[in-house]
């Protein structure tokens, strides 16, 4: 899967009927498989984004996350396919 594909089965993917500490589960122990082939930064990353989504699913809401705005035009939409994260996740 590219980036793109893998953007839309998040987005698309129905998951209401899913609980979300079985979710937390099954998410850090594909970290816990993951952490011997990602850097420490990677791993801070994931971490940072299995907590936001856990957070987000038991509050019912979608908090705010602090997320590079949208492009305003096509000249800026480089900079989130380069760098997404680029000083939002340290």
């Amino acid at each position: 899967m590219d980036r793109a594909e893998i953007l839309n089965f998040i987005t698309q993917v129905e998951t209401e009927d899913v609980d979300p500490v079985g979710v937390a589960k099954a998410f850090a122990a594909t970290v816990d498989e993951l952490q011997s082939r990602i850097s420490e930064q990677d791993m801070q990353r994931l971490l940072l984004v299995g907590a936001a989504m856990f957070r987000n699913s038991i509050k019912g809401t979608q908090a705010e996350m602090q997320l590079p705005p949208e492009p305003l035009c096509p000249d800026r939409a480089h900079l989130l396919e380069n760098e997404p994260f680029k000083g939002i996740l340290h």
